[in-house]
C-alpha cells in the first residue's frame, strides 16, 4: 500500500467523521430551534390571553356585556309576558281580562320609565360634555 492510498483512506475516514459530526450538530441545532419556537409560541399565547383579559376587564367592556345580558333578560321576560297575556286573553273570564289589563299597564310603565331614565342620562351626558 502506497502513501497515496494511505492518504486517500485517511482522507475518506476523516470525511466520514466530519460528516457524522456535522449531522449530529445539525440535529442538535434543530432540537434547539424547535424548543425556541415552542417557547415563543407559548409566550405569544400568554401575551394574547393577557391582552384579552385586560380588554375584557375594562369598564366599557363590562358595561357592554352587562347591557347585553340585561337586554337578553328583558327580551326573555317580554316574550314570556306576551305568552302569558295571550293565554289569559283567550279566556272569557272577566277576572283574567282585568289581570291582562294590569299586566299590560305595569309593563308599559316599566318600559316608559326605562326610556325616561335613558333619555335623562343621555341629556345629562350631552349637556356635561358640551359644557367642557
Amino acid at each position: 500500500m502506497g502513501v497515496d492510498q494511505l492518504v486517500a483512506f485517511v482522507s475518506l475516514a476523516l470525511s466520514i467523521v466530519f460528516w457524522w459530526n456535522a449531522r449530529q450538530q445539525a440535529a442538535a441545532a434543530e432540537r434547539t430551534l424547535q424548543e425556541i419556537k415552542s417557547q415563543i409560541i407559548g409566550w405569544q399565547d400568554e401575551l394574547n390571553k393577557t391582552a384579552i383579559e385586560m380588554l375584557s376587564s375594562r369598564p366599557e367592556m363590562i358595561a357592554m356585556r352587562t347591557s347585553l345580558a340585561d337586554a337578553d333578560a328583558d327580551s326573555g321576560f317580554t316574550n314570556r309576558m306576551a305568552e302569558l297575556v295571550e293565554r289569559l286573553s283567550m279566556s272569557n273570564d272577566l277576572g283574567k281580562t282585568e289581570l291582562v289589563q294590569t299586566l299590560l299597564t305595569h309593563h308599559a310603565t316599566i318600559v316608559l320609565e326605562r326610556q325616561r331614565i335613558g333619555m335623562n342620562a343621555a341629556v345629562s351626558r350631552g349637556g356635561s360634555s358640551g359644557a367642557g
